[in-house]
């Protein structure tokens, strides 16, 4: 909405006002409501709405001096976070370049995040120095170095900390989380996570502006590539620690039998223990079972699979009957505590902050960071373990319900703006949107939201995914839900069938291809091929296609099965019979909207274009996404 000449004025005026007032009174109000961390992180964000020019104009440099030592004292001596954020963004609104205030303000945050390093230097020096002697961090030497890493990451999203040359001893920290004996309790490494991300966001817009004022920064291009690599890497690695992979090789099951028959393990929870997660086979391989309680706290990798094994030893010691469903609750909860979901989110950011828009500028081409196929995975994975779960409605209020509903929702939005964005190809989402009927309520408008963006990047690409989506619920033999969502499909595609019509033919194409293969059913080498239903499900889409399409599509079909056809109308085969139908007499069915277009060529010319629709899909690929993704 666009304010009036007088709205605007009525604002200047109020926010005069404001400012007036609060410049005498406010450092005073900051002292006195100092131990309510709700409402003092309310009084710190007032100055974000000053007019900062009255501070000069008014001659009241004195009580801006007073507040800044008052935000100081604040992030000093206090540890809550909505005040910790506060106070950030409020000194960064202080510190805006071109106030008359500016350069008092900036020696203020210079001595304040002095401070903070400081303090973040000496605690985890102190942690180091402990664990190196073999020695066991107290509370007091926890707590010190934890909220000395809470106050770096919260200032590092708003200022700039590049000056004081941290980043490596925080990437350090991450690093050495994949070693329960040194790392850091598991909040400090989601701060490391969180401070070290900015770090690189600092970075990138430090080069930009010298990119922008003509400098040389080829030495700052260079670590900035070698950093951003090298905290890539150590997300990467932090998810696959996560409970995102299953063990299946045989010397596990080896292993794990060999326990069970010595007693260490119930054959009755063999099978659970197999299906489990990566943490409890990693605890089993371990043969050390006493754990004491004090390293559980704040366990990270190593320790967190001592912790699985632990609490799995006590349930099983009290005969309290344990599940698949528990155990696979007890490692998420594990896990989900080590910063794999800080690190989840940092990848999926880093991709969309570094993707190839970044090669618009010739300077900045190095830095575009692509996501491989095992990246892709490791992403998909981690959604298909922490987002498509269902629940169990007795386990949480309505509350925690709906706080993790949430946090879930999030999670798939910052994989589903991966496809939005077209940093990673559409062919990934096929997973995404193979849930779209079964988690309608709870995911439904983000996967919607999504196809209509696939749609937008290249309609034959997503085309091509729903099918590959449709044909893993048919290897899933989730044959219920099947028919429900190629109606879902078939609808997105709306009226227009000229606009669609590539789409259309590549998706018939795909599912052809995928019930005739393999042609041979090695079960009932007389009966059709195994993957032949699949074409029931093949007739939503079929009013989709235009006329002179169907009879291609046919003739494509034929081709690929004819040799196969049974001279009987034998039940196997009904599905084929009723894909051929519905192509034979299905141009009865309403006729689609086209758009305004002459088709009058000779009959010959016409057949030439038709058959061209799909033989180029057969031929070749639309798009050299979907091949590369």
């Amino acid at each position: 909405q666009i304010l009036s000449a007088k709205e605007l004025k009525q604002v200047q005026d109020d926010k005069t006002r404001l400012t007036e007032h609060f410049i005498q009174t406010l450092p005073l109000l900051l002292d006195k409501y100092r131990a309510d961390p709700e409402k003092l992180a309310n009084l710190l964000a007032i100055p974000q709405y000053f007019d900062l020019d009255i501070y000069t104009t008014s001659r009241q440099e004195s009580n801006l001096d007073f507040l800044l030592k008052k935000i100081i004292s604040i992030v000093e001596k206090l540890h809550d976070t909505e005040v910790l954020e506060t106070c950030a963004k409020t000194l960064e609104q202080l510190c805006t370049e071109g106030n008359a205030i500016y350069t008092r303000c900036d020696v203020a945050r210079s001595t304040l995040i002095d401070m903070i390093v400081n303090k973040y230097k000496e605690a985890v020096d102190e942690w180091r120095s402990l664990i190196e002697g073999e020695e066991t961090p107290d509370e007091d030497e926890t707590f010190n170095v934890v909220h000395s890493l809470k106050k770096v990451s919260i200032f590092s999203q708003c200022h700039n900390l590049g000056h004081w040359n941290i980043w490596e001893s925080i990437y350090k920290d991450i690093v050495e989380a994949k070693d329960g004996n040194k790392s850091l309790p598991e909040e400090a490494v989601k701060y490391c996570i969180c401070a070290c991300f900015f770090g690189i966001l600092w970075d990138l817009r430090h080069l930009e502006e010298l990119m922008e004022s003509g400098s040389n920064g080829n030495q700052e291009l260079a670590l900035l590539k070698h950093n951003l690599n090298n905290f890539m890497e150590a997300m990467k690695e932090m998810l696959l620690l996560g409970p995102s992979q299953v063990y299946k090789e045989e010397w596990v099951r080896r292993r794990l039998l060999r326990l069970s028959l010595h007693g260490s393990i119930l054959k009755s929870t063999l099978f659970t223990i197999l299906k489990m997660r990566e943490e409890i086979v990693n605890a089993v391989q371990k043969e050390g079972h006493n754990v004491k309680a004090k390293h559980l706290e704040g366990a990270m990798h190593v320790n967190l699979e001592q912790a699985m094994l632990e609490w799995f030893s006590q349930h099983r010691a009290q005969n309290v009957p344990i599940n698949r469903l528990m155990m696979q609750r007890k490692a998420d909860e594990f896990a989900l505590r080590l910063g794999i979901v800080q690190a989840y989110i940092v990848i999926c950011d880093i991709l969309v902050m570094f993707c190839d828009q970044l090669a618009n500028n010739p300077h900045l081409g190095d830095l575009v960071y692509y996501a491989d196929r095992n990246l892709q995975m490791i992403l998909n994975d981690f959604i298909q373990s922490y987002v498509f779960v269902m629940e169990d409605d007795d386990e949480q209020d309505e509350h925690s319900k709906i706080e993790e509903l949430h946090k879930r929702r999030n999670f798939l939005a910052s994989f589903c703006k991966l496809i939005v964005y077209n940093v990673i190809p559409t062919k990934v989402a096929c997973d995404i949107f193979k849930h779209y009927v079964k988690y309608y309520n709870d995911y439904g408008d983000i996967i919607k939201a999504t196809l209509g963006k696939a749609r937008e990047i290249n309609k034959t690409n997503c085309a091509r995914t729903m099918a590959l989506s449709l044909t893993l619920l048919f290897k899933d033999l989730q044959r219920d839900g099947i028919r429900e969502l190629a109606k879902r499909f078939a609808l997105s595609f709306g009226l227009d069938a000229v606009k669609n019509r590539e789409a259309i033919t590549a998706l018939h194409r795909e599912g052809i291809l995928f019930s005739v293969n393999p042609l041979e059913n090695i079960e009932d080498p007389t009966g059709p091929p195994p993957n032949l239903p699949f074409l029931e499900i093949l007739t939503e889409f079929t009013n989709k296609l235009l006329k002179q399409d169907k009879r291609v599509v046919l003739t494509f079909l034929d081709r690929r099965i004819t040799a196969g056809m049974p001279s009987s109308r034998g039940e196997d085969w009904q599905p084929l019979l009723m894909y051929r139908n519905s192509l034979v007499h299905g141009e009865t069915d309403q006729p689609p909207v086209t758009s305004k277009r002459a088709y009058g060529r000779k009959k010959k010319e016409a057949v030439e274009e038709e058959e061209g629709v799909v033989e180029e899909a057969e031929d070749q690929t639309s798009d050299q996404e979907f091949v590369s993704g």
